[in-house]
C-alpha cells in the first residue's frame, strides 16, 4: 500500500496479539472475546509474526492469523498456513484492507515455503478473488434412539490417556488427507485452545488397552463431533463411542465432517442421513507441488480435517 501512515506486518509483541483479540472481538459480536483469546493467545506454536496486521496511526484496524501446520496426505507430509480470523474494525471497513493484509498471509506463506493454504468460510466468492478454491465434505447425521451407557468407555483422563492417545492418533491418522502432523508441544496447546467439552472426551479402554478415543461439543440442538479415533482393526469400538457420547451429552443426534475415506466408519442404521458442506477452501501456493498430491487437495470429499484444528 502506499500510504504512509499505514503499515502491514506481523505482531511483534504480546500486547499487539492482546489488541488483535479485542480487534476480533469488535468485529465479530456474536463470537465471544474467550474464543478469540484461546486461538491468538494460548497457541504457544505460533509466533507473533503469524498473526499478520495492519496498523493505520498506530492502531491495529485489520489482522489475518496464520496457522504454519503440516498434514498428512496418504501418507505423506505436506506443509500448509491456514488463514483463520480475518478481521476489521467496523469503522474502518470496505477500505481493502483485510485484502491487503490477505495478500501479506499469502506472501508470508509462500516465504515459508508451505506449498498449500487452507480455510473454512461462508463468503466463497470473496476468497475465490485470491485463489482459492471451495472443496466439499460430508456431513453426516445419526441419532441414537436408546443411548446408554457403554461398558469401557469412560472421560478422557489427561495424565492418564493423554501418551497413548498420542500414539493412537498417529497410527489412525497417517491413512487421511487432512489431518494434522502433531507433535506434544501442539497437543499440549491444542487442549487450552480447541473448544471442546472436556466431559465428552471419551476413551474406550479394555484390559488395558487403549481402543479409540471422541472428542466432542454440545450444541443447542445436537452434539458436533470434532474427532474420533480407533486402534488398529478396532472399528468395532466407534459405535459404542458415539452411543456413549450421546448418553453423556443427554442429547441422541449427532453431527459430523467426514470424507470419503471415513464414510464406511460412520453408518450406524437407517436414521443416517448425508448433505455436503461448502465451508471449506483450499489455495495451491507452491505451483510446483507434484500434480498428484495438488489434485487430491482440490477433489472434493477427499479431505478430513478435524475441527479440534480448527482456526
Amino acid at each position: 500500500m502506499s500510504d504512509p501512515a499505514l503499515e502491514i506486518r506481523g505482531c511483534t509483541s504480546r500486547e499487539e496479539l492482546e489488541e488483535v483479540v479485542s480487534l476480533c472481538d469488535a468485529a465479530f459480536p456474536k463470537t465471544s472475546r474467550e474464543y478469540f483469546a484461546r486461538h491468538v493467545l494460548k497457541d504457544r506454536t505460533l509466533a507473533p509474526a503469524d498473526t499478520r496486521i495492519l496498523v493505520k496511526d498506530r492502531n491495529i484496524v485489520s489482522s489475518v492469523q496464520v496457522f504454519p501446520r503440516t498434514m498428512y496426505c496418504r501418507g505423506e507430509k505436506i506443509g500448509f498456513g491456514g488463514i483463520g480470523n480475518v478481521a476489521t474494525l467496523p469503522s474502518e471497513r470496505e477500505k481493502g484492507y483485510a485484502g491487503s493484509v490477505l495478500r501479506d498471509a499469502l506472501e508470508y506463506i509462500r516465504d515459508k515455503k508451505l506449498p498449500v493454504s487452507l480455510l473454512t468460510t461462508t463468503i466463497n466468492p470473496y476468497y475465490e478473488k485470491f485463489g482459492f478454491q471451495t472443496i466439499r465434505r460430508h456431513v453426516v447425521q445419526t441419532e441414537f434412539p436408546r443411548a446408554g451407557e457403554q461398558p469401557g468407555v469412560r472421560t478422557f483422563d489427561r495424565d492418564r490417556d493423554l501418551d497413548r492417545v498420542i500414539r493412537l492418533y498417529n497410527r489412525f491418522n497417517v491413512q487421511f488427507v487432512g489431518t494434522l502432523v502433531r507433535d506434544v508441544e501442539y497437543w499440549d496447546s491444542q487442549l487450552e485452545f480447541c473448544d471442546e467439552d472436556k466431559s465428552l472426551f471419551y476413551v474406550h479402554e479394555t484390559e488395558g488397552e487403549l481402543r479409540g478415543f471422541i472428542r466432542a461439543i454440545k450444541k443447542p440442538d445436537h452434539v458436533q463431533v470434532l474427532e474420533y479415533g480407533f486402534a488398529g482393526n478396532q472399528q468395532g469400538t466407534l459405535p459404542g463411542l458415539f452411543e456413549h457420547l450421546a448418553w453423556g451429552a443427554g442429547e441422541r443426534r449427532l453431527k459430523m465432517f467426514a470424507s470419503d475415506t471415513e464414510r464406511p466408519y460412520l453408518s450406524f442404521g437407517n436414521g443416517d442421513s448425508v448433505s455436503a458442506d461448502t465451508d471449506m477452501m483450499v489455495s495451491i501456493i507452491d505451483p510446483g507441488l507434484n500434480p498428484e498430491v495438488r489434485d487430491t487437495l482440490r477433489r472434493d470429499y477427499n479431505l478430513t480435517f478435524w475441527l479440534t484444528d480448527f482456526f
